[in-house]
Parts: structure tokens; C-alpha cells; sequence
């Protein structure tokens, strides 16, 4: 791989990495304890992604030959012309700029992603362990923090307002706060451990790893989502990991062998929540309750639903381009917050526009399917785990967005799209080299159908 290669993927690599930690560090703490409010500094990311974008243009400027488009490519840029033709139509400019924001920089790093975010059969492996490990230290913390810190730590640290901090930090019923790690939210924390948790058990299955250490990343992760109380990363888990097999089969790799491990992993998960005791009698009677609509969330849920629905009735091709949000108070000076990730598209932007968003996310499963078969072809598994992995996350992530508005967290998407940009970038790249270890295993055929 050439040095500029390696340069453009730097700055990527480099969001991928401590995007995290954004939330917390310089949203929370720098403001509250330092008293470092600045934009410039909050804007890391997009200077990175900015950078990234000048770059390639640069080179393939120098190169006198422009890169063909492919169909996610022509999806992101019409998505994103959308949103700079409803930019005058909003009313308010600022807040169009955050809803442009919110719903078109995941996709800006997915683009990029897939055209420079290139790596090899070990450089997967080597992400993909960093990033399970920097998850395992985030949900070591969070659990750490929600049960022996509490409520006081994330009041000195700027996540309260009033001296009050959000209900949604609350299971409803409960008195203990439930685990954010280093997000603002436990939803957007349980979708992050979602992600991780797919992409790691699929990347892992394809490489030799040390059974019982892996095992407990694993059991960490799980321990920290039941920890969240995230209903709708729950959901998401078992829809991803539902697509993600129903794509093909994962390569096998002794099925006996892995059995007992992951078993072993669950278990360890269910001891770590048990020992924790306000955990203990908490999640069945909040699955209970939730269930039988007695939970109040879930009331506020279904009324915010029916009222998005109605808004949508009533203005068909939207209220305007960043008019709805978690955080569309700041810039309007109400806030409107539809809890659904499809709804709050068509409210803002209206149905077209939210045909042209969700038309980036199939064409994003599309492109992650057919990038999945190539590398089976040509017997990278690494690879191809990787593309089932990022398919899955994104069916994942797509599920939870039907039950909460996790699309406009852009952290969690930044990570996610950026993983499914690196699944896609790699793709082509494993087809043209051989591949790194020998196969766990046969393929099932129709995998290749």
C-alpha cells in the first residue's frame, strides 16, 4: 500500500478511533471542569473528514483521471443536494446547517470510507481488536460509573441541566441511573455496544484467538448493554444478527468448539449484571412492564409516535430541515422530537427527502452484500466477515432507528457508517491479493450463488 494510501486513511482511522470519547471529553467534561467551550475543537471531526475530502480530490486532480461513481456514491451526492436545496426553505438557516449535519456527515464518512479506507486481511483483524478493546474499557467504565459513581458524577460534569439530569438516564421506576458509558444517552451507548459486539463475534469467528480472553471482551460488552437498559439495541441485536445470518451462513469454524466458549460468555455477562444487585430484580420487571405497556417511556413513545404522524399528515413534504431533533431546541427555541429515526426524516425534510435518506441506507446493504460475495470468491474470509459484520450492524442499527431517533447521534453513526465504508473499501482489495490465512472451513456454496 502506497505512503499516500496510508496517508488518506489516517485521518478516518483517527475519527473511527476516538469518536467514543467525543461525547463525554469534549462535550461534557472540557465545558463543565475547564471551561473550554469552543467550536473549533468540537469541530475535530469534521476538520478530519474535511481533510480526508480535500486530499482525494487533490490526487485525483493530479492523477487527471476521476474515479467512476458507484451506485452508493450517486445515492450519498443526491441525498446530500437535497439537503442544500431545502438549506433556503428552512426557517431557520442555523438550524437547517445542524439538520444537514445530523443526517448527511455519516454518510460523508461512509463515502470516503469506501474509497480510502482500504485495509488487508491483518489490517481488519488489527482494527477490529482495537476497537473491541477500546469498547471493553468504555463498558468497564460505564458499568463502573452508573453503579458506584452515579448521578453525581455526570451532574458535576456537565450532563445535568437545572441540577437535573435527563429522565431518559432513568429505567422508569427504578432509582439507579443507567449505563451511558462515554455517550450521552444509553440508547446511543447500547447501539455503540451493539455494533461492537456484531462486528467483533463475526471478524473474530474467521481468526485464531485466545478462547477464554476474547470470550470475556465479549461478556463485558454484554454485561454493559443489559447494564443500559436498551430495549432498542436489544431489538437491533437480534434483527442484525438475524440479517446477518439470513446473507449466508457464517464460515464454520468447529461449531463445537466455539459453542461452549460463547456459552461461557453469556454466563459470565449474567453473573457481572447479577452482581450488581439493583440489577438484579430491575430487568425482569422492566422487560414486564414494557411489555404490558406500564412503563411510562413506552407510553411517551407511542403518544410521540402518533403526534409525528400526525405532524407528517399535515405537512407532507416536511417543517423544514433541522426543525426536529433532541437538540432542535438550541436553534429554534422549541423542541420537536419525533421518537422514531424514520419519522423525524419525513418530518424535517418531508417524504421525499426521506426516501432519498433511506435510499442511502439500502444502498449501503446492497453494496455490503455484493462486497461480502466477492471476497468469499476470492477466499478472503476475513473480508467477507467483515461485510456480513458491517451488514448486520447497519440492519441493526436501522431496527433501533424505528423505535428511538439514534440516526441523528452522529457519533454512533460515524462509527457505524465508517465501519461499513472500510467493509466496502476492503472488499476489492482482498479480491486482488491472497488471502492471508487458509479457510476456517467450507463454504457453503449457495453462499456463492
Amino acid at each position: 500500500m502506497t505512503l499516500l494510501a496510508n496517508l488518506l486513511r489516517l485521518p478516518l482511522l483517527t475519527v473511527l478511533l476516538l469518536i467514543s470519547f467525543h461525547p463525554m471529553v469534549v462535550a461534557h467534561i472540557l465545558p463543565a471542569r475547564v471551561g473550554v467551550h469552543s467550536l473549533g475543537l468540537s469541530m475535530w471531526k469534521e476538520y478530519l473528514l474535511l481533510t480526508t475530502l480535500c486530499c482525494g480530490a487533490v490526487t485525483a486532480l493530479a492523477r487527471k483521471r476521476l474515479p467512476s461513481l458507484t451506485s452508493l456514491d450517486c445515492s450519498v451526492l443526491l441525498f446530500l443536494s437535497y439537503c442544500a436545496l431545502s438549506l433556503p426553505f428552512s426557517p431557520s438557516l442555523l438550524a437547517g446547517l445542524y439538520g444537514a449535519r445530523n443526517y448527511g456527515e455519516g454518510f460523508v464518512a461512509l463515502g470516503l470510507a469506501a474509497r480510502f479506507l482500504r485495509l488487508d486481511e491483518q489490517d481488519i483483524w488489527t482494527l477490529v481488536r482495537l476497537l473491541v478493546a477500546e469498547a471493553v474499557v468504555i463498558a468497564v467504565w460505564a458499568v463502573f460509573q452508573s453503579t458506584y459513581l452515579g448521578p453525581q458524577f455526570l451532574l458535576a460534569n456537565g450532563y445535568g441541566e437545572d441540577g437535573q439530569l435527563h429522565f431518559s438516564l432513568f429505567a422508569s421506576g427504578f432509582p439507579f441511573q443507567r449505563a451511558i458509558g462515554t455517550f450521552g444517552s444509553p440508547n446511543v451507548f447500547g447501539l455503540y455496544l451493539v455494533i461492537m459486539l456484531l462486528v467483533g463475534i463475526g471478524v473474530g469467528r474467521t481468526r485464531r484467538v485466545h478462547v477464554l480472553v476474547w470470550s470475556g471482551a465479549l461478556a463485558v460488552l454484554s454485561a454493559a448493554l443489559l447494564a443500559s437498559f436498551s430495549r432498542s439495541a436489544a431489538i437491533g441485536l437480534a434483527a442484525g444478527a438475524l440479517m446477518g445470518r439470513l446473507l449466508s451462513p457464517p464460515l464454520r469454524q468447529r461449531h463445537r468448539k466455539q459453542a461452549l466458549p460463547m456459552l461461557s460468555a453469556l454466563a459470565v455477562a449474567a453473573a457481572l449484571v447479577v452482581s450488581v444487585s439493583g440489577y438484579l430484580g430491575a430487568l425482569p420487571q422492566h422487560l414486564y412492564r414494557t411489555v404490558t405497556l406500564r412503563d411510562t417511556s413506552v407510553v411517551g413513545h407511542i403518544q410521540s409516535v402518533a403526534d409525528a404522524v400526525h405532524l407528517l399528515l399535515e405537512h407532507p413534504f416536511g417543517v423544514g430541515i433541522g426543525q426536529n431533533g433532541p437538540r432542535s431546541a438550541v436553534y429554534t427555541g422549541q423542541l420537536a422530537n419525533a421518537e422514531s429515526s424514520y419519522l423525524i426524516v419525513a418530518a424535517d425534510i418531508g417524504i421525499i427527502g426521506s426516501l432519498a435518506y433511506w435510499a442511502v441506507w439500502v444502498a449501503t446493504l446492497t453494496a455490503l452484500r455484493r462486497g461480502h460475495r466477492a471476497a468469499l470468491a476470492a477466499g478472503s474470509w476475513t473480508s467477507a466477515e467483515f461485510c456480513r459484520s458491517a451488514f448486520a450492524a447497519v440492519c441493526a442499527a436501522a431496527t433501533a432507528g424505528i423505535f428511538l431517533p439514534l440516526n441523528v447521534e452522529v457519533e454512533v453513526m460515524l462509527v457505524l457508517f465508517l465501519l461499513a465504508g472500510a467493509a466496502l473499501a476492503s472488499a476489492p482489495a482482498a479480491r486482488a491479493e491472497p488471502a492471508l490465512a487458509s479457510p476456517p472451513g467450507r463454504v457453503d456454496e449457495r453462499a456463492l450463488a
